[in-house]
């Protein structure tokens, strides 16, 4: 997969977070389109067509859970890429059964270790960070 291939949707409500996540993969090869109003999330998936979706629990706490739902219920119309919940500590600001219910495949637990997160995005995406 190309540089070009590799979009991540990033959806969070802090730009600290947002630009700390966004440096690091973008320095690893993925391309990320950042979004922080809950309005543009669907319309950016549908017009970016991001290979992943990462959501930041930690400063979207319940949204994300209807985030969730409003990307699956895509599903019937277009692209519903992987959806990744990220959090600093599972089971606090990120419930993984409350999560996976509402239609997150994964989750990431040290979302804001570099050397967390830049792995466990190319482990969804199908590759091995370099």
């Amino acid at each position: 997969m190309t540089t070009s291939d590799r979009r991540a949707l990033l959806y969070g409500q802090g730009t600290a977070f947002l630009e700390h996540a966004s440096f690091h993969l973008a320095a690893a090869g993925i391309r990320v389109i950042a979004v922080c109003s809950d309005d543009g999330l669907v319309e950016a998936v549908m017009a970016e067509k991001p290979v992943v979706v990462l959501l930041h629990w930690d400063t979207l706490r319940e949204s994300a859970l209807a985030a969730c739902v409003r990307l699956r219920a895509l599903a019937p119309s277009g692209h519903v890429p992987p959806i990744v919940g990220l959090g600093e500590r599972l089971g606090g600001s990120l419930p993984p059964l409350a999560a996976f219910a509402s239609g997150a495949d994964h989750c990431i637990e040290g979302a804001q270790n570099p050397r967390i997160l830049v792995p466990r995005v190319f482990s969804v995406l199908g590759e091995r960070a370099s």
